[in-house]
């Protein structure tokens, strides 16, 4: 969704209209050793830290930024995470709602605080020029294994707001947000900055 119209307008895929599956299928016949290879998506090997430049400890807060323990450095963990925290404060679990790369801190909450009506975005990208003149309908998905959500999306300028039918769980800044028509074309998409609760709170923006 990054690519732009002129981008896209000039890009060749070798492929086609293939699927997968008819992809193996005609590497089988060919007797290419790749036909039953396992798939991988991963660019290196092992953890992605080194990417990240520092990881040095710092305090996990609840919500009230009352310090209830360490993380062993922000790169370790991720909005909606609950394994490996390391941290409780009764029978609920406690979640990733918000890390502050600033304050070098993680924020924990319980499940419910996950879970939000509006992201808001940047560095918006649209395929149709139309779209950005008013509001729109598009299902939005906000992860790789997300399935897209119904939305209203308002863009002005280069930011975006978007207003999900039902509250959505783990938005994370710094991801992005994909829009797609009810066919799964891609419309476009921004980059997640901040989020809004059911009641107007906002944790991560």
């Amino acid at each position: 969704h990054r690519l732009s119209v002129a981008q896209l307008a000039r890009s060749m895929f070798p492929l086609g209209v293939l699927s997968k599956a008819q992809v193996r299928a005609e590497a089988s016949r060919l007797g290419l050793a790749v036909a039953d290879k396992e798939e991988s998506q991963d660019f290196m090997a092992g953890g992605y830290d080194v990417l990240f430049g520092d990881d040095a400890p710092g305090d996990i807060v609840d919500e009230a930024g009352t310090v209830i323990g360490k993380h062993r450095g922000i790169v370790h963990y991720t909005i909606g995470q609950r394994r490996g925290i390391g941290v409780s404060t009764g029978p609920k679990p406690l979640y990733v709602s918000a890390i502050d790369a600033r304050a070098n801190r993680i924020v924990v909450s319980d499940n419910d605080a996950l879970f939000c009506q509006t992201i808001l975005g940047d560095e918006v990208i649209l395929h149709d020029g139309t779209l950005s003149t008013g509001d729109f309908v598009a299902y939005v998905r906000i992860r790789q294994n997300h399935h897209p959500a119904k939305a209203t999306v308002r863009v002005q300028g280069s930011s975006a707001r978007i207003e999900f039918e039902t509250p959505q769980r783990a938005a994370a800044p710094g991801q992005a947000a994909a829009f797609y028509d009810a066919d799964g074309f891609a419309l476009g998409g921004c980059y997640i900055t901040g989020s809004e609760r059911p009641s107007g709170v906002s944790p991560n923006a």
